[in-house]
């Protein structure tokens, strides 16, 4: 069995989606609280917990969240620090398996919504390389619904 120890750093990356005609790209603010483990395990799952809250305008209808990890680590200080400066442009490969995926439904704006995403040690797909892997949650709406006042 392959031994592997890699920390988290855990990214919150916000995916616009196209919106509805007219509409701007939905704002979204999503706060992971709880990752657990802190440190990888092979055979364990990954549990992400937190809130996704609608900052736009518009409401979301069919809200999902998602699980996005980094496919490859990042092994010396100098990847470690540019994937640190990128902010929220961390693209982790997103985990789509439908029991990964946290349906959340519609959010009025200014709504905040929990999440609770349990990802499978299979679902992950890291490889057995040493190093910091990127974990993130994407919100996304399936439909921007447009109130007209």
């Amino acid at each position: 069995m392959i031994a592997v120890a890699a920390a988290w750093l855990v990214a919150l990356m916000v995916v616009p989606v196209a919106p509805a005609q007219g509409a701007t790209d939905p704002d979204v603010e999503v706060t992971i609280e709880t990752l657990t483990p802190g440190v990888l395990k092979p055979g364990e799952p990954v549990t992400l917990a937190g809130t996704v809250r609608n900052d736009g305008d518009v409401t979301w209808t069919s809200t999902q969240a998602y699980a996005s990890v980094a496919r490859q680590p990042d092994t010396t200080r100098a990847d470690l620090v540019e994937t640190i400066a990128e902010g929220t442009g961390f693209s982790g490969s997103r985990i789509v398996e439908l029991e990964t995926i946290a349906e959340l439904g519609e959010l009025e704006p200014g709504e905040s919504a929990p999440f609770m995403i349990t990802v499978p040690w299979a679902d992950l797909s890291v490889t057995s390389a040493p190093g910091v892997r990127t974990l993130g949650v994407q919100a996304q709406p399936s439909e921007v619904a447009l109130r007209l006042a």
